[in-house]
């Protein structure tokens, strides 16, 4: 993901991303930021990790393949937005 203000690439599993708390701050420009969700990746993906976790399903059972699905789902749809 990308910070909006400076543009500078931020990992998911960053200190400040993951950290408890309304307020998360850019680790390079220090701006305030907000994790959001695409709505539009959000139900694009959905299907698709629907038939994944149904694949994975006699693999992983059926509870782990879910979780694994919407974790996934979730993950791919995470946005950064500028913080109001």
């Amino acid at each position: 993901m990308r910070c909006p203000y400076c543009e500078q690439s931020i990992s998911v599993m960053s200190k400040e991303l993951n950290r408890f708390g309304v307020k998360k701050r850019c680790p390079s420009c220090g701006n305030s930021i907000h994790v959001t969700f695409d709505i539009k990746k959000l139900a694009l993906l959905f299907v698709p990790l629907i038939v994944l976790a149904a694949l994975a399903k006699p693999y992983l059972g059926g509870v782990l393949s879910s979780v694994l699905s919407v974790a996934m789902l979730m993950f791919f749809s995470m946005r950064l937005k500028k913080a109001e």
